[in-house]
Formats: structure tokens, C-alpha cells, sequence
């Protein structure tokens, strides 16, 4: 039953504000207000309202705009502010903008730049995926790289034995050749 009393008067009283509205509306629409006058037709219908210009206000043509000199001068101290920041270094503010140009060219050079956690708590879905995306690409090219090193490794130990084998078994060559010259040249020196 309370709620029924507090909703009762809840709808009166928003009729009677709308009612107060349309009093003051019609109000204007007779007498006109400061800024505006109503043109009726003879049935007392309103036709058209003008808007009327306010006595003392500061009026100039539609060509100039008084608050372009503001704005510029505005945007000038902004931009100082920026470029101090930036060529400051030590600006801790993070940059999208600039963070995303400098990701597609590190993207080419396969290396990704370190971020805190903090910045992909604000960051789209979709961008996060990317990130992740490349980060693993990062890495995948990387375990690459490392596994071509470590075959040239490989290979260059391999060449190397080979070439050791190869000296080895060239010496042992040299070395029964000169066994079979000297085992010759002694059995010459024998036969009378």
C-alpha cells in the first residue's frame, strides 16, 4: 500500500511538471522571450520563431571566426609540450601512435619491443592477438636461427674431422711410400 502512495504521487508530480512545461512553452510562444519571438497566423497557430539578438551582445559577421587566434594559439603551446616530451627521452606516458609505427618496422626486423603488463590491460582484443601473434613468430624465427647456427656448427666440426682424416691418411701414405723406397733402396744396396 506504500508503494502505491509513493507511485501516485510520483506520477502527480511529473504531470505537474510537464504541465508547468507546456504553460511556459505556450508562454514563449505569445510573449517571446529574450532571445526569440514567435510569428502566429490568425488562427493563433505559431508559423515561425525567430531568433532575435540579445541587447549588448557581441555580434560578428558569419565570415569571422574570433575564436581561431584561441584555438591556434592553443594548439601552438600543445605541440611545444609534446615535442619537450619527446625529445625529453624520459617520459615514462606511453604512445600508441608511436608505438605502432615503431611495431611495423621492428616487425620487418623480426625483433618485438618489451611492454609491461599494465599496457595490454588497456589495449583491443584484436591488437593483443597481433602482439601475441608476432611474439611467437619472434620466437619461432629465433629457435630457426639458433638451429641453422648449430648445423654450420656441426658441419664445420664435421669438415674438420674429414680434413684431419684426410691430412692422417695422407701421412700414413707418405709414410708407406718412404717405408717402401727405403725397404727398396736397402734391398738395391744388398744385391751385389
Amino acid at each position: 500500500m506504500a508503494l502505491e502512495s509513493v507511485l501516485g504521487q510520483a506520477l502527480s508530480r511529473n504531470k505537474a511538471h510537464e504541465k508547468v512545461d507546456l504553460w511556459k512553452e505556450r508562454e514563449i510562444q505569445d510573449r517571446g522571450s529574450r532571445c526569440t519571438i514567435s510569428l502566429k497566423s490568425r488562427k493563433g497557430d505559431v508559423v515561425r520563431q525567430v531568433t532575435k539578438v540579445p541587447e549588448g551582445a557581441e555580434v560578428t559577421s558569419n565570415i569571422v571566426n574570433q575564436f581561431e587566434i584561441e584555438r591556434e594559439a592553443n594548439a601552438a603551446k600543445k605541440e611545444d609540450v609534446l615535442l619537450e616530451r619527446l625529445a625529453n627521452g624520459k617520459d615514462p606516458a606511453w604512445r600508441p601512435d608511436f608505438f605502432l609505427s615503431e611495431l611495423k618496422g621492428l616487425k620487418k626486423k623480426g625483433i618485438l619491443p618489451k611492454m609491461r603488463p599494465q599496457d595490454y590491460l588497456r589495449m583491443d582484443a584484436a591488437f593483443v592477438q597481433k602482439v601475441v601473434a608476432a611474439y611467437k613468430a619472434n620466437k619461432k624465427a629465433e629457435k630457426k636461427k639458433t638451429q641453422k647456427e648449430k648445423e654450420k656448427e656441426r658441419e664445420e666440426r664435421e669438415e674438420g674431422r674429414q680434413e684431419k682424416e684426410g691430412k692422417e691418411g695422407r701421412q700414413r701414405e707418405e709414410e708407406e711410400r718412404e717405408g717402401c723406397r727405403r725397404a727398396g733402396a736397402t734391398s738395391q744396396e744388398g744385391a751385389p
